[in-house]
Parts: C-alpha cells; sequence; structure tokens
C-alpha cells in the first residue's frame, strides 16, 4: 500500500513509516502533519486516481528534524582587471518527516462500526 501526495508543490510517493525530505516547511520538531492533497492511492486490489486530488484519504506524518543535506553550493563572483572578487556559498534546507499513517474513509467507517457493535 503506498500513495502519491503533493507537498510544497512536489510529488512524493510515500508507505506507512516511511521518511522522507522535502523543502523546509515552518514547523517545529515532534509537530503533527496532515496532508489531504493525495493524487494516487493503491493497495493491493484497487487503484484511486484523483482529479486532481481524492476526496476521503489523507496522510498524517511527524517532523522529526530541519536539515541541511548535500554539498555547499559555492557562488564566486569575479571581473577581470577590476580587483572584484566575492565568495559566498548556499546549501537548501529540508525538513525531515515521518509518514505515521494513511487514513481512508472506508478505515474510518469499520472503526466507528466495531465500536458501535462492542457497546451494543
Amino acid at each position: 500500500m503506498y500513495a502519491i501526495v503533493e507537498i510544497s508543490k512536489r510529488l512524493y510517493k510515500i508507505e506507512k513509516g516511511s521518511e522522507l525530505y522535502v523543502d523546509l516547511l515552518q514547523k517545529a520538531d515532534g509537530e503533527k502533519l496532515k496532508f489531504d492533497t493525495v493524487t494516487l492511492y493503491r493497495t493491493d486490489d484497487e487503484v484511486l486516481i484523483g482529479k486532481p486530488y481524492i476526496k476521503g484519504i489523507s496522510v498524517e506524518g511527524k517532523v522529526l528534524d530541519a536539515v541541511k543535506l548535500g554539498e555547499k553550493l559555492v557562488v564566486f563572483k569575479y571581473k577581470q582587471k577590476a580587483s572584484y572578487r566575492r565568495k559566498t556559498g548556499h546549501r537548501q534546507r529540508y525538513t525531515k518527516i515521518q509518514i505515521t499513517n494513511i487514513n481512508t474513509e472506508k478505515e474510518k467507517k469499520v472503526k466507528t462500526e466495531t465500536k458501535a457493535q462492542e457497546q451494543a
């Protein structure tokens, strides 16, 4: 079972328990997230494709950390015969997210039905 989710205008293939790096989100460590922008959902016996998103399916995650990945990008400006040299650098920051659950309406219906049966 997996889903394709749009986060920060990019698509990510996710599974329950997976970890991914997305563009920096202004969220604190340990904060819970919910994404409703699921474009594709697949199980062993069915495939749902959204137009553009699927209603009733959401993805829950938890922010683990904000990190810098990869090599530093060096920007060097130079002009001949003018004694002009500027060296700066940049490294992109990302948010590490752990996917905790993929919720569907079917699971919600089954859970409420079983709770009602237990109470009766």
